[in-house]
């Protein structure tokens, strides 16, 4: 995200969605004042310039969201939340020997919003960009 904040980003917002009743690893993310942004943060898959990985720390207080169906949207600042699928003991495996089927697996769709401050140099690169489509498709319809 710093390449995107040297361009003038200000806000990251993730908008999560489930596609279908979310049945099996429900969406978890951890509260913001229960990590420690100095030592938590950890290369995600071995990927030294990515920190979206987290270091396990006891004092980390996660907040889960079960039963969200495909009319629920979750937002939150993907610059300060950590989120992932919470393992909770309800997949696949739960149902071994109950008689009863595993529940679905979870369908979902994360969007990565990025918001840029008035005149900053990716917003001006932006806003010349949808002047060019635009006045691309008026010349395409006459």
């Amino acid at each position: 995200m710093s390449n995107l904040k040297d361009r003038g980003a200000v806000v990251f917002i993730n908008a999560w969605v489930p596609l279908a009743p979310v049945k099996s690893r429900p969406l978890a993310v951890l509260k913001p004042a229960s990590c420690d942004f100095a030592t938590d943060p950890a290369p995600f898959r071995g990927l030294a310039y990515d920190t979206t990985g987290l270091n396990h720390n006891p004092s980390h207080e996660w907040v889960s969201f079960r039963e969200l169906a495909p009319t629920d949207v979750l937002l939150f600042r993907s610059d300060t939340v950590y989120h992932g699928a919470l393992d909770d003991g309800e997949g696949d495996g739960a149902a071994a020997g109950s008689g009863h089927p595993p529940p679905p697996p979870r369908q979902s769709v994360d969007l990565r919003l990025v918001f840029y401050a008035a005149g900053s140099e990716a917003a001006v690169e932006a806003e010349a960009e949808a002047e060019a489509e635009a006045e691309a498709e008026a010349v395409g319809r006459r």
